[in-house]
């Protein structure tokens, strides 16, 4: 790496703005009172939100689950990926919930 500059001042010019940079960020991330990870059930989610949510498991038989009411299902697929003030991740397994379809094709739309 250091051969991409043509002098060591440089180099180590380029070291100490890394580790200026590492410290802001130590120094931000210790002045939040939240915790740098939630890990919850969507039920939990309701009435909160994050910078970045995501969203494991949208599959067939899991979300929907076989046995529950659909539209109670919809509403908390909703309540799940409304969490999110910038970034969603929707992960699913082998057999993908048809949620997943229906929020591509939203977001597509839009």
């Amino acid at each position: 790496m250091a051969r991409q500059f043509v002098s060591t001042t440089r180099f180590l010019s380029y070291v100490s703005r890394i580790q200026e940079a590492i410290k802001a960020s130590r120094k931000r991330s210790r002045s939040s009172d939240e915790p740098a990870l939630v890990l919850a059930t969507v039920h939990a989610c309701k009435g909160r939100e994050w910078q970045n949510v995501w969203f494991s498991d949208i599959s067939r038989g899991r979300l929907p689950h076989q046995l529950a009411d659909a539209e109670e299902e919809r509403r908390i697929f909703y309540v799940g990926v409304t969490r999110a003030k910038d970034r969603l991740v929707l992960s699913s397994g082998d057999v993908p919930s048809q949620y997943l379809d229906q929020a591509k094709a939203l977001i597509e739309s839009k």
